[in-house]
């Protein structure tokens, strides 16, 4: 009895030390740091941050200040709705925001030292993206509006006219009608600019152009540093769905005069000036109609209006970049075989530096002395970070959820490289269930990435969580990063281009052996799943092999010629494959999984959201009509009230409940 006592409390201290499982419940109770500005005299870094609420099935957003020097942090904002996308005054002693607290979303100001925000617009078009001019005295931002109109309140009788009609339908004129989750009713973006205590707003970038572009998420308009122009993106081609010729004009903001400064057939984008208004630097990519062409850093001379590369000896593409306080070293992250170090580069003697190495790091910011930045991991949430410029152990600012994750004793990921088509080398992550035990066996899950140019980094997703999945099997999780993934060089990125199904999927087929015979999988177990791109492959690898014991698709392509004539940013697939369809059909055919439907054996469950305007639901339909007439084991996971991905608090609980299901069926049950 003595030796059973024994026994038992050592396989009870054995599941201790293993830490708890890690569910999706726990997930979703993770603080979420997002977006960050630091102050101009690097002293504070304000941010925004939430957690799922499931009761509202809203996640919302508030702004948190912590010291630079790293601290409790401290929550300015508690508003119903989020509040977002902060940005310092020059005096460091307010804070811009946007909210929406009366039905549109305007931009608000509040003390640093608390107190009441103030409303600053009110335009029933709405406002984001505020930003300071230097001199404190005007906020930039930017409103969609009906470009046949001036005024606010011609803006608003049109809005509430259409609000009215009973008949919905859209009589459509030009492409790009919906981008993403959103349909077009004729307005397009614009940058506004209003006096930084509020009154009459006026319209910098008037008619009928969106400026920034749809496509340009961020970085789409700076201020010069004497607050007298600004620099924006905007695309002038006539079909802005077939072209990525994105260039940068300068706007005067005393006579509204526009000026273009780049004429690059390919993309010019993120305009940021240097502190002493010398340079304006941003990103370029060179090829016409390609989304993924490494995006380089380049200056521009306002004076000599000569342009120079600065990291054209970097065969990296630059996501985010910011010049230092003095203007002599600009720092910025790129993809780098799984990660997202710090460089930095001088733009008067452009030799790229790596200062940080081993970080997924991301909203780079400078001030004082130090750059700040936000860093995560496969076992690590999003957290702050800064770094005096020259050192290599950057500082901790928050630690926002290490007390919460504590008991759950995450694993780091680890990295493995294998040999793929053609004899190259191909990396990959691999993540343990925190029970893992290295004389056990465990079925394995491989999770391809979409894009397909965008790569498993070592961060913390919460759309493929590969904790929560690792640990509900449990399972053994495989992050292949094959040809077509970013961060291994522009050729490796370059691979997959026409070649969708071929050497893409050797690369990932062996990394499946490659794990398989490794001690601790159980290589009869094997399941494959991903999502967009990853939804693809993963319909492509369903005619083509019956290696697996179950498949996932989310939002996966399955008819290439239908994609086509669906999907909004039409450059993506006439890049991809070599034209359109009736040009180049032979492309569409050879690389649609469609072409093999007739040979799928394998159980497949097929997830989409109805308002996903990238890849239409309709592709998810095909295919589970072809499943369901063959007699296939298959579910269809439709969410009417989703996009692309799947953000709502009940739905990603749903998610998850579907897939592991579908998973311990197949890899645990049978």
């Amino acid at each position: 009895m003595r030796r059973l006592i024994t026994i038992a409390l050592l396989c009870a201290s054995a599941h201790a030390m293993a830490g708890a499982d890690f569910k999706v419940s726990d997930m979703l109770r993770i603080k979420r740091i997002s977006r960050m500005s630091v102050s101009p005299d690097g002293r504070q870094v304000v941010f925004e941050m939430g957690v799922p609420d499931l009761t509202t099935n809203r996640l919302i957003r508030h702004l948190y200040v912590v010291p630079a020097t790293g601290g409790e942090p401290h929550q300015i904002t508690n508003g119903e709705s989020s509040e977002s996308e902060a940005w310092w005054s020059p005096d460091s002693k307010s804070i811009i925001f946007v909210a929406d607290r009366d039905g549109t979303s305007q931009i608000w100001s509040i003390g640093i030292a608390g107190g009441e925000a103030l409303k600053i617009t009110s335009l029933s078009t709405g406002a984001s993206a505020p930003l300071y001019s230097p001199d404190g005295k005007s906020i930039a931002f930017i409103s969609d509006v009906y470009p046949d109109l001036k005024k606010d309140n011609e803006q608003k009788a049109r809005d509430e006219a259409l609000s009215k009609e009973t008949v919905k339908a859209r009589l459509i004129e030009h492409l790009m009608y919906r981008h993403w989750d959103t349909w077009s009713n004729g307005k397009r973006r614009h940058i506004m600019i209003v006096p930084s205590a509020g009154g009459e707003c006026r319209d910098l970038t008037p008619g009928d152009i969106d400026s920034p572009p749809l496509t340009i998420d961020s970085g789409g308009f700076a201020f010069s540093p004497d607050s007298r122009e600004i620099c924006f993106c905007r695309n002038n081609a006539a079909d802005t769905a077939v072209s990525t010729n994105n260039d940068l004009f300068t706007v005067d903001l005393a006579t509204g005069a526009i000026m273009q400064i780049t004429d690059n057939p390919g993309s010019d984008t993120s305009p940021a000036y240097s502190p002493d208004g010398r340079f304006i630097a941003y990103l370029t990519q060179l090829r016409p109609g390609y989304e993924s062409d490494r995006a380089e850093l380049m200056i521009y001379d306002r004076s000599g209006k000569t342009k120079k590369y600065l990291t054209d000896t970097l065969d990296r593409s630059i996501d985010d970049f910011v010049f230092a306080p003095d203007g002599k070293i600009i720092f910025f992250s790129c993809e780098d075989s799984g990660y997202r170090p710090l460089y930095s580069v001088a733009p008067l003697n452009p030799r790229p530096k790596k200062i940080l190495d081993n970080i997924t790091a991301g909203s780079i910011a400078a001030a004082g002395g130090d750059v700040f930045f936000v860093s995560e991991s496969f076992n690590e949430p999003i957290d702050i970070y800064a770094s005096a410029s020259g050192r290599k152990t950057p500082r901790r600012l928050t630690s926002v959820n290490a007390s919460f994750l504590l008991p759950f004793e995450l694993k780091q990921a680890e990295s493995v490289t294998y040999t793929g088509a053609a004899g190259t080398a191909i990396q990959g992550w691999v993540v343990k269930p925190s029970s893992f035990r290295p004389d056990k066996k465990y079925p394995l899950l491989v999770i391809i990435h979409g894009g397909p140019h965008d790569a498993h980094l070592n961060a913390f997703s919460y759309r493929w969580n590969a904790q929560v999945l690792a640990n509900a099997g449990p399972f053994v999780i495989f992050l292949p990063n094959p040809r077509g993934s970013t961060g291994f060089g522009q050729a490796f990125c370059d691979g997959i281009n026409k070649d969708w199904g071929g050497k893409v999927y050797i690369d990932i087929m062996t990394g499946v052996e490659y794990m398989a015979k490794q001690p601790f999988i159980d290589g009869e177990k094997v399941a494959a799943a991903g999502g967009s791109f990853g939804g693809y492959m993963v319909n492509w690898m369903a005619g083509r092999t019956d290696r697996f014991k179950a498949l996932v698709c989310h939002a996966g392509l399955f008819n290439l010629p239908a994609f086509y004539g669906t999907t909004e940013e039409l450059w993506f697939p006439e890049w991809e494959f070599g034209g359109c369809p009736w040009d180049t059909p032979e492309s569409y055919e050879a690389w649609s999984p469609l072409a093999n439907a007739n040979n799928i054996k394998t159980p497949m469950l097929l997830i989409h959201g109805e308002q996903d305007y990238r890849v239409s639901i309709s592709e998810a339909q095909q295919l589970f009509s072809i499943l369901q007439r063959r007699h296939i084991p298959s579910k269809f996971l439709w969410f009417p009230d989703e996009g692309h991905s799947i953000q709502k608090p009940k739905n990603v609980m749903l998610w998850y409940s579907t897939v592991l299901s579908w998973l311990r069926q197949y890899l645990i049950e049978s």
